[in-house]
């Protein structure tokens, strides 16, 4: 006869369960002091432009009409930017 656990015996699926549940928490205590953790932040490197290819970006975005996606694209990329320096600076 196959057991299922709609039978009688479902609670002694739910113990066995919660002991082996228990005894996989207790042991991993047990693992001793771990090495600690080093992280390294690695920061992307901004592209560098040219006074007068910046000069020629400010033109053509002030030619943008007002709500336009390309707009609101460019205000992210500066905000990326502006974020990508301060990671730089930290």
């Amino acid at each position: 006869m196959m057991k299922t656990m709609c039978g009688p015996e479902w609670p002694y699926y739910i113990v066995v369960g919660l002991l082996g549940l228990a005894a996989v928490l207790i042991l991993s205590a047990c693992v001793g002091d771990a090495p600690p953790i080093s992280t390294t932040m690695i920061c992307p490197q901004l592209s560098q432009y040219s006074p007068e290819f910046r000069n020629k970006l400010a033109d053509e975005i002030d030619k943008l009409p007002t709500g336009s996606a390309l707009g609101q694209a460019m205000t992210d990329y500066r905000r990326l930017r502006d974020d990508i320096r301060a990671c730089h600076n930290s």
